[in-house]
């Protein structure tokens, strides 16, 4: 594949969130299908997944067991370092990884709270074994 890809956080669908049992450990987000920009063009990739490193939950939010489905909203605020403000983005490069104080914000369709999670790093790529992928969206 050489066209480069990005995430859109939005209309993705989540398969599941698995959370490491330490406060250290990393989480896992799994993307039943990811929605996808391909040279402007969208469409849909399999097999993607973000990690996040020293991932934890921030506030009440969802139980484990309900973050299921489609994204109606996410974004990512990054922090680098103290010097730097921080940016909101809702589109991520894929593959692609960020460092720094995190926060990932995901409003899932139907469901009355976010999904927050704080984390020092967030790396976005196809699951190991998985090539990268892409089909055109048939909406019209």
């Amino acid at each position: 594949m050489s066209a480069p890809l990005s995430l859109q956080l939005a209309d993705s669908e989540l398969a599941g969130l698995e959370l490491g049992a330490e406060a250290s450990a990393p989480a896992r987000l799994r993307l039943a299908a990811a929605h996808v920009l391909q040279n402007g063009q969208p469409g849909f990739s399999r097999g993607v997944s973000l990690w996040l490193g020293a991932a934890r939950l921030d506030g009440p939010g969802l139980a484990l067991s309900d973050c299921l489905g489609r994204i109606a909203r996410g974004r990512l605020q990054i922090q680098a370092d103290q010097s730097s403000g921080t940016a909101w983005i809702s589109e991520l490069a894929l593959p692609g990884a960020w460092q720094g104080a995190l926060r990932l914000e995901l409003e899932l369709a139907g469901s009355p709270e976010p999904l927050c999670l704080l984390a020092a790093s967030l790396r976005c790529d196809f699951e190991p074994g998985v090539p990268p992928n892409f089909s055109e969206s048939l909406l019209c």
